[in-house]
């Protein structure tokens, strides 16, 4: 019955970001299952709710794939990467906490960082702000875009170049910059680096 209640409780926070964000979707909402129906309750098991829920996933991520275009390479990344032990965790909660150290190591340890330029990952996401945390090895860079909504960085580790309307900025670890919206940066990774952005939607207001 647990499994069961953690399983309702997935379904409806992915149907509920498919109607706010992507209503497009929301006709996907309307395959569910006829087991899920009052009629058959009796009949619901854990299977059809986690296959359900994973067709769910499928069919978002899909479309997410689909429309990436207009993203930066990093946050592409962040779509594109390979499905996570803990992808189904809620990014959205009252309050959370996350051991810093031990995300950088984990996503140091994964074959986007290995073979590639870049790795991140999405730490928290709801309507209103959204925090990735993202490594970028010396050289690599971050092509000039804008970003809809206020942004900050901050340096976990490593040194970068931040250049903002052309004007550029050393950042070490420990600093931190903000950015109002519609404003062209971009980044160049004089080192190593490690750190948190923040994205903040005003669209959500």
């Amino acid at each position: 019955m647990e499994i069961q209640k953690e399983l309702a409780a997935k379904i409806l926070s992915i149907t509920t970001k498919i109607q706010e964000n992507y209503p497009e979707l929301s006709k996907y909402l309307n395959e569910m299952p006829d087991t899920f129906s009052n009629e058959n309750k009796s009949s619901i098991n854990s299977r059809n709710l986690e296959e359900y829920y994973e067709s769910l996933q499928i069919v978002l991520k899909k479309y997410m794939l689909e429309h990436t275009e207009g993203l930066p390479d990093i946050e592409r990344n962040v779509l594109q990467s390979h499905p996570r032990p803990d992808a189904d965790r809620l990014l959205d909660t009252p309050m959370f906490t996350i051991d810093l150290p031990s995300a950088i190591e984990r996503i140091k340890q994964e074959a986007e960082w290995l073979s590639g330029k870049h790795n991140a990952i999405t730490l928290m996401k709801s309507e209103m702000m959204r925090i990735v945390l993202i490594a970028i090895h010396k050289g690599n860079e971050m092509k000039m875009h804008q970003s809809d909504g206020p942004i900050s960085l901050q340096i976990l580790e490593g040194k970068l170049k931040f250049i903002a309307e052309d004007m550029p900025v050393v950042l070490t670890k420990g600093q931190l910059i903000t950015l109002h919206e519609n404003i062209k940066h971009g980044l160049i990774a004089i080192e190593e680096t490690t750190f948190l952005l923040t994205m903040v939607n005003l669209q959500s207001k």
